[in-house]
């Protein structure tokens, strides 16, 4: 059987504004629904290797990934993001994972790097979740602290005419936020930018000038 990966740059943006009470938050994430795909591609280079393949991707001159794919199965992905442009939009890059499959909506997270806790989409155990979490803030609403794993288990796999369970798992380097909005789909936050500061006391936007991110990811289906 044979699976196919799709893995995009995303960026959830606005134009900040400091009366909007929706702009984005240095100390809070809280995104739009609205999100822009980062699909044009400036290089693709494919290297082929006796251990190794390597895609070094482009997507701009701030955003770039290289997977490699080892000849024993393992894939890895090296991601960089940075430095923004110098202009007054707020950014959070993201990178999405989607397997063409279904699930129930249920996907796991560590709890602090060791046991695993179950998650569902737009539910909390312990406490109801307010309404503007559901629809307004849906994104926001489903974001989990990721220590270093969040996997969904239950993903079915259209093959022979028969549905075949199927897991994809990805293992991160540092510490992340994480979701998994729709079926099949995997999503981590990878760097962010705010314009103007949320008056929540640290008295400046969230905007590092000259600062790129690196990060590498491994990921594992079953």
């Amino acid at each position: 059987m044979e699976c196919t990966y799709l893995f995009l740059f995303k960026l959830y943006t606005d134009i900040d504004h400091p009366s909007d009470e929706n702009k984005k938050e240095v100390k809070i994430y809280k995104s739009l629904l609205s999100y822009s795909f980062l699909h044009y591609l400036n290089i693709l280079k494919i290297t082929r290797g006796n251990l190794v393949d390597e895609a070094y991707i482009e997507y701009s001159s701030w955003a770039s990934m290289i997977v490699r794919l080892y000849h024993n199965g393992e894939l890895e992905v090296e991601w960089t993001i940075g430095p923004f442009p110098s202009d007054m939009i707020g950014r959070e890059t993201i990178i999405r994972y989607t397997i063409d499959g279904n699930d129930v909506q249920y996907r796991d997270t560590d709890s602090s790097g060791r046991r695993l806790i179950k998650r569902l989409r737009n539910h909390r155990d312990d406490w109801s979740l307010p309404i503007q979490y559901h629809e307004i803030q849906n994104i926001t609403g489903n974001y989990y602290p990721i220590v270093n794993r969040i996997m969904i288990k239950n993903i079915l796999l259209e093959w022979l005419n028969e549905k075949i369970p199927f897991g994809l798992a990805i293992y991160t380097d540092r510490s992340h936020g994480g979701t998994s909005l729709n079926d099949g789909q995997l999503e981590l936050m990878l760097h962010r930018q705010t314009v103007y500061d949320d008056n929540l006391g640290v008295n400046e936007p969230l905007m590092e000038l000259g600062l790129d991110n690196k990060g590498k990811y491994y990921l594992k289906c079953k």
